[in-house]
């Protein structure tokens, strides 16, 4: 096999690659004894076809067989030879097949680029501070009563108003006919929250158990297209209003929330903010320390890594307007706006990642299948899935589980480059 590079820049590469003829030749040969098995000619005995009829009648077709099976497997060679390491699939192009010839070929791929690594121990970080002051445990405290709040009802005749909360049975309708979606049955609210559209709740405020209130307002982008626009008639049945009961912050209220005393759950809360604080923190420190190592490293990045992360950056982008109300297809220009506004962030962080593998391989570190094992069944805690469904779903949208892999090797290579930083007063 011969192997000729062209750099098209520091990490995209076209590899022209030449296949002996010797196996070119023996391809061929298989190829056409095992058609020749296949198919049936008129007049002939199977297996017993000339070689030149079945040139003539299915020589592109045998063309196209071997240039499936041999190209994968030699431009895997080749790539290997090369010392490359590819980021995306190959384009393949300029091919020439001719039995007794070389199979040529063209594959032109991105490539990860060389990195030569600065001293990355030793990095400097500015002192942090963790501290949790007695007002911030207390609004703890406020939480735990939060958690345990009861709700009562009103007397009978008590005016809805802010912060009550409401039982609420609704349906709208657009032209006469239901509108999807917005019938509702014993569904409780708390008023001043914002989750009823304002017009209804200022309805609502003033009215008492039992009342009927109806409503129209302009719909908008919450609805299909084919509604938005027209006037909507919503028809409000209050069905009870009721208070919030806080219980008074005491031993009760402690051993409710699993602690000895009242003490020990102030105690026990100012450790988990405590806990919370220093793990923000450190992830500040990491970031801190990424954004060193790439200001200290100039490479280029391929750009199919860069389109990899912008699509990820764009799906959960998406996802947050999804779930804010919004349906809409971005158009091409919002789509270019996008990438104007994201592509540096998403370059920062492909040289992070880059960086991290790099380090990685520098100080030796490996992950081992124990440890993929640990963060599957960590992240299927989190996910609420089976440890094996989850494993599935990942292989098949990622091919393998190679990313976990890769993202613990991160995870380590980071937590390296933190241990040798140091911490300087700011």
């Amino acid at each position: 096999m011969k192997i000729n590079i062209d750099e098209l820049s520091p990490v995209k590469k076209t590899l022209r690659v030449e296949i002996p003829p010797e196996v070119v030749r023996k391809e061929f040969s298989h190829a056409y004894a095992d058609l020749n098995r296949r198919v049936r000619l008129p007049g002939f005995r199977p297996g017993k076809a000339p070689r030149a009829m079945l040139q003539q009648r299915y020589a592109k077709q045998i063309e196209e067989e071997i240039v499936r099976k041999l190209i994968p497997d030699y431009y895997q060679r080749a790539v290997e030879e090369a010392g490359l390491r590819p980021v995306e699939l190959p384009s393949i192009d300029q091919v020439q097949i001719q039995e007794g010839a070389p199979l040529i070929f063209a594959a032109t791929v991105e490539v990860k680029p060389p990195i030569q690594l600065g001293n990355y121990r030793g990095l400097t970080l500015p002192t942090t501070t963790v501290m949790v002051t007695d007002v911030e445990v207390e609004e703890a405290i406020g939480r735990v009563q939060e958690r345990f709040a009861q709700l009562e009802a009103h007397p009978a005749d008590h005016p809805v108003a802010t912060p009550d909360f409401v039982v609420l049975d609704m349906t709208g309708t657009v032209d006469g006919q239901p509108l999807p979606g917005s019938e509702i049955k014993g569904e409780l609210f708390e008023i001043g929250k914002g989750i009823l559209r304002a017009k209804l709740e200022e309805a609502v405020i003033g009215q008492r158990a039992g009342n009927r209130v109806e409503v129209r307002l302009t719909l908008g982008e919450e609805v299909p297209p084919d509604a938005r626009g027209k006037e909507a008639l919503f028809v409000i049945v209050i069905q009870a209003v009721k208070r919030k009961i806080l219980p008074l912050v005491d031993e009760d209220l402690a051993k409710d929330a699993g602690a000895e005393s009242l003490a020990a759950l102030r105690t026990r809360l100012r450790g988990e903010l405590e806990r919370h604080r220093k793990k923000e923190a450190e992830a500040t420190q990491k970031q801190a320390l990424v954004k060193q190592l790439v200001t200290q490293h100039q490479f280029t990045v391929p750009q199919s890594l860069v389109d990899r992360e912008l699509g990820r950056i764009f799906g959960r982008v998406r996802q947050h307007t999804t779930e804010a109300g919004s349906h809409e297809e971005p158009t091409p220009e919002e789509l270019q706006k996008f990438r104007t506004a994201y592509e540096p962030l998403a370059t920062e962080r492909v040289k992070g990642t880059l960086l991290l593998e790099a380090v990685g391989a520098d100080a030796g570190v490996t992950v081992s299948d124990e440890e993929v094992d640990a963060e599957l069944r960590t992240l299927a805690t989190e996910m609420k899935l089976p440890p094996e469904q989850l494993k599935r779903l990942l292989v098949k949208q990622e091919g393998s589980l190679e990313p976990v892999r890769r993202k613990l090797l991160e995870d380590k290579a980071l937590e390296l480059v933190l241990s040798h930083a140091t911490v300087k007063a700011a």
